[in-house]
């Protein structure tokens, strides 16, 4: 039976180390509502889940379109390790940066929102109870 070459190529380079990394940040992210005393709502947790989704998404969808640059540049993989610096850089809160560069980073190469959006509507409920 022949495989979908778009599956092939996504798969290829699956780890179970990926899937350990997801189970550590659950745990982080359990851990640090427990420590902060957030108890998020059924809708916190269900919009948080859907940007995750959305999220991972936006991430597949921006490696695929690198992996077909490779069709016309030799060396595409500079792109990828690029993209990955790029990520880095959605660790912290997109509020530190300058409108510009959320701009740049959250609309035309969405790294930023790959994170920081999942993590907003989680915690939604803690910017309800201050204010």
């Amino acid at each position: 039976m022949p495989v979908d070459s778009q599956f092939a190529v996504s798969t290829k380079q699956f780890g179970l180390d990926s899937v350990v990394n997801a189970i550590v940040g659950g745990v982080v992210v359990c851990f640090s509502l427990s420590k902060l005393g957030i108890v998020p709502n059924p809708m916190s947790i269900l919009l948080y889940v859907a940007a995750l989704g959305f999220g991972i998404a936006v991430h597949y969808s921006i490696m695929l379109s690198l992996a077909a640059v490779s069709f016309w540049i030799v060396r595409a993989q500079g792109l990828v390790y690029g993209y990955f610096n790029f990520l880095n850089i959605a660790r912290y809160p997109d509020v530190i940066f300058p409108q510009l560069f959320r701009l740049i980073f959250g609309w035309i190469i969405p790294v930023v929102i790959v994170a920081n959006i999942p993590a907003r509507l989680l915690i939604k409920s803690l910017g309800n109870r201050a204010g």
